[in-house]
């Protein structure tokens, strides 16, 4: 199965060379698996040398490097140790073998198992050691360095490789400088064989490994070391694992930076089209039955409306209802049927606990198409401050005491900060607390007017503290210090791994990954489980969703919903992402907020497919 899973796979492994960059201390032969394992490499790789390998011999390069690789060489008794700890990492570990009788030896050893065996440059000549070494593992691997072309497709041909074996080229001197590397041969490296090919890395510049993946190569080898200021023969030629965490880094998303079928925009572009672009905007109050001329109208960022093509392709171009000064001209202000919310889906939306983010600016307007009865407020930065200025009490007279309302905290503080309570920085720690103490606040008001829950989502992404589990302790703590102030509860919601931060596209460690699932449950972290950017993460990270699902329903109080795909799919519409049945989530005791991409947009549009298509589908599945 593995080795099935290995040719079918379009991924690229990376193998960690350690060779003798351990310098023959054992300590630091297992710090390397660390580092490879901290670099997410698929593999590791040492050398083996048996007794008397050196003959006597007085020329000076040979004595040079026989005197290296002595004081380098691998102790017996630390083998075991070593393949052990190899695999406790989940690391693959293979030997480099440079003759049949220390092949011979090493095998007659049960307790040393391999995964690979590879044949190094200076042994690609010795057909019997190569075929040997078959009988022996299910993958044999052999660099092809220090050789003519039509010698090393001789040889290649000789040893018969099988479809899971693998052939490097390599250029065997240390290091390769940029231009020595002829990369255009492993075109043709396995055109005598069906053995898969590989890269084995001796150059100055890592980057050159990047270039060599555009050859389709199965496997990469590179030198590990635990510093580039160590010394040693390979150390020229050698990554440290901070290199080598980049390299792999890169080496796994290698397809997906290639590969497009279809060019399709990410979220984060819509954004930035949204934000920098510009649309067109009234310059006076125009009156219904105004024929409305580029006279009217200015462009102005950001893109929330008609742009100048979408206005001169319309068919008529006298609105159909009054706008004011400075609005955005949309399509539903000429001769257009607006879309209406029926009956039938506010009932639906009602029984269900839907729910629909809603701005200050738009909040009413919504109240007023939908009929429903829970709504999530969604505040900027600039907004809380506002509002801290000069009153909420418009904002709480909108509010009819049957609603259930949520509060989604900004994700920002500032244009440069995020929001964070438990800063060490002390403005952003001040201006943090002081957005979420008055949510808090005014989450108390609403409560006393509803009489029900208003709960405070926000994204909590910065950890500045030196281990996860004092992070969870101390935003624990924070979170039932605002509860005994206020008497409200903050929810922290489940993030994707690639969340859109700033114009781009960020990492974060926190709320998305399986050691938050283990720390959320330890501290009892209340959470607002948001669906797409559950599907996100997981994916991510190779896991399934539902998996993930089932482990945090049981600390969520509230849920986010809309459906996702791949890594970085946030909000596409239902149907098209992973989510295939919705009876589940639909079902739960939460209130469901529909966190459409761009709901709000066209009088609410998407947040009324998105209605008909649960309708519609929670009758299929009942």
């Amino acid at each position: 199965m593995f080795l099935n899973q290995l040719i079918m796979n379009e991924n690229t492994y990376m193998i960690a060379e350690i060779g003798i960059n351990h310098e023959g201390d054992f300590s630091k032969a297992k710090r390397l698996i660390d580092s490879a394992s901290e670099s997410n490499c698929w593999g590791v790789k040492f050398q083996f040398r048996g007794e008397n390998f050196f003959s006597i011999n007085d020329e000076m390069g040979s004595t040079l490097i026989r005197e290296e690789l002595e004081k380098s060489n691998l102790k017996i008794e630390w083998i075991t140790d070593l393949i052990e700890y190899s695999r406790v990492k989940d690391l693959k570990i293979g030997f480099s073998f440079f003759s049949e009788r220390d092949l011979e030896f090493f095998i007659k050893n049960n307790e040393w198992s391999l995964d690979f065996i590879k044949i190094p440059s200076s042994q690609f000549r010795n057909i019997r050691l190569i075929q040997k070494a078959q009988k022996f593992s299910e993958i044999v691997m052999v660099s092809y360095g220090g050789g003519e072309e039509n010698e090393i497709q001789a040889s290649i041909k000789k040893s018969k490789f099988r479809s899971n074996d693998v052939v490097f080229h390599c250029i065997s001197n240390y290091p390769v400088v940029a231009g020595n590397q002829q990369l255009d041969f492993l075109n043709r490296i396995n055109k005598n064989t069906i053995a898969q090919k590989g890269y084995s890395s001796h150059d100055e510049n890592w980057e050159i490994n990047l270039i060599a993946l555009g050859y389709g190569v199965k496997f990469i080898e590179r030198h590990l070391c635990e510093s580039k200021n160590d010394k040693g023969l390979d150390i020229t030629t050698s990554s440290d694992k901070y290199e080598l965490k980049k390299l792999v880094d890169l080496i796994s998303k290698y397809h997906k930076i290639k590969n497009c079928e279809v060019r399709i925009p990410n979220q984060g572009e819509i954004l930035n089209v949204r934000n920098l672009g510009t649309s067109l905007f009234a310059k006076s109050d125009l009156s219904e039955g105004t024929l409305v001329d580029l006279n009217h109208l200015t462009e102005k960022s950001p893109a929330v409306g008609l742009s100048m093509n979408d206005f001169e392709s319309l068919k008529s171009k006298i609105i159909t209802k009054p706008i004011k000064t400075g609005e955005p001209i949309l399509k539903q202000h000429f001769d257009v049927e607006l879309r209406k919310v029926t009956r039938e889906q506010s009932d639906f939306a009602v029984r269900n606990k839907l729910s629909i983010p809603v701005r200050l600016h738009d909040f009413y307007f919504f109240i007023n198409k939908f009929n429903i009865k829970n709504y999530e407020l969604h505040f900027s930065y600039k907004e809380i401050f506002f509002l801290i200025e000069n009153g909420f009490e418009e904002l709480l007279s909108i509010i009819d005491k049957t609603f259930k309302i949520s509060i989604h905290l900004p994700d920002y503080i500032s244009k440069d900060e995020l929001i964070n309570p438990l800063s060490k920085n002390k403005n952003v720690k001040k201006d943090s607390n002081k957005i979420i103490e008055f949510c808090a606040f005014l989450a108390g008001k609403i409560e006393k007017k509803t009489g029900a829950r208003c709960y405070i989502v926000g994204s909590f992404s910065m950890n500045e503290f030196i281990s996860k589990d004092k992070f969870y302790f101390n935003f624990k703590n924070f979170i039932n210090e605002i509860h005994t102030s206020y008497g409200v509860t903050i929810l922290a919601q489940w993030l994707p791994k690639m969340a859109w931060y700033f114009g781009g596209s960020v990492q974060v460690d926190l709320f998305c990954n399986k050691k938050d699932i283990e720390m959320c449950n330890k501290y009892k972290i209340p959470i607002c489980l948001d669906i797409a950017h559950l599907i996100l993460s997981a994916n991510y990270y190779k896991s399934d969703w539902k998996e993930w699902y089932n482990r945090l329903i049981k600390l969520t109080k509230h849920i986010h919903l809309s459906d996702a795909m791949g890594t970085d799919g946030e909000g596409v519409p239902f149907g098209d992402g992973d989510i295939h049945s919705l009876e589940e989530i639909l079902k739960h005791s939460s209130v469901k907020v529909l966190e459409i991409w761009e709901g709000h947009l066209n009088d609410g549009e998407k947040f009324i497919d998105a209605l008909e298509y649960l309708h519609e589908s929670l009758v299929k599945q009942i």
